[in-house]
């Protein structure tokens, strides 16, 4: 059986490929995405919608991944996002600006697994 870390480990990579279905089939049904940059949560089948936003706003955007921290079921990740901001970021509460300049900061992702 996969540890938790593995599981976001390959969570992540699921969405460098850009594979939403293989994406969201790694989340239980009561699974839940925030996106602490925007304070957006997605869950059940809208877990997909996470990876289409950034794949469509960011096409080249690669994930370093720095550190991880388990404990009780929880896991956090230190990260970085990087890429080109080419198109409108827009999220189902609305959208974001497209930003002038090139732009990677660092991100923290938490997952309760």
């Amino acid at each position: 059986m996969a540890t938790n870390e593995e599981i976001v480990r390959k969570a992540y990579s699921t969405a460098e490929s850009k594979d939403v279905v293989a994406f969201a089939a790694l989340f239980a049904d009561d699974g839940i995405v925030r996106d602490m940059s925007t304070t957006g949560e997605y869950s059940g089948p809208d877990v997909r919608q996470i990876v289409d936003i950034y794949a469509r706003a960011f096409p080249n955007m690669r994930r370093e991944l720095y550190h991880f921290y388990n404990g009780e079921g929880v896991v956090v990740v230190q990260l970085s996002l990087n890429g080109a901001h080419e198109v409108l970021l827009s999220f189902p509460s609305g959208p974001f600006r497209r930003l002038a300049r090139r732009c990677t900061p660092p991100a923290a992702t938490y997952g309760a697994l």
